[in-house]
């Protein structure tokens, strides 16, 4: 996503045939809102691209969800899109900042996938134990009867 709108700002700005640099809008989004919404636009999109059929389900359409959620709309994201943009340094920054938002998110997640992990084995090797102690006291008790069983014919016959 985040690369769709980086190519749509450059689009615009290679688009304009003269060298101005947008107004500041008149609704100006600052920098941190805006880092919350293209990282709210990217995990929109992860969504899209990975199947998740959870969102189609519930049949919510996600921009406007997003214009609810920041109480903006399509106008307002694309003229602060365009404004920021035009500041390259600026615009890398908030980026930069998405970035980093999504690799901390991956990082819990990974913790989380490998601390679930540990637990399936963990419960897979108390579930083989069980099973193993279960056989091994079942053998020892077969042992004993027929220790028994051997024990009681030999006193039967004297």
């Amino acid at each position: 996503m985040k690369y769709k709108l980086i190519i749509l700002c450059a689009a615009l700005a290679v688009s304009c045939q003269s060298i101005e640099h947008s107004s500041k809008p008149d609704k100006l989004i600052a920098e941190d809102r805006m880092v919350d919404i293209f990282y709210d636009l990217s995990l929109i999109e992860a969504s899209k691209r990975l199947g998740n059929h959870d969102v189609d389900v519930k049949e919510l359409d996600l921009n406007t969800f997003i214009y609810e959620k920041y109480d903006i709309d399509s106008a307002q994201l694309v003229q602060n899109t365009t404004y920021y943009s035009d500041n390259i340094p600026k615009f890398k920054s908030v980026f930069a900042r998405v970035e980093n938002r999504l690799k901390v998110l991956k990082t819990e997640l990974d913790s989380l996938r490998s601390k679930e992990n540990r637990k399936k084995d963990s419960l897979k090797r108390a579930a083989e134990n069980v099973r193993k102690d279960s056989l091994t006291s079942s053998l020892e008790i077969a042992k004993k009867l027929n220790s028994k069983i051997s024990n009681s014919e030999g006193r039967d016959r004297n």
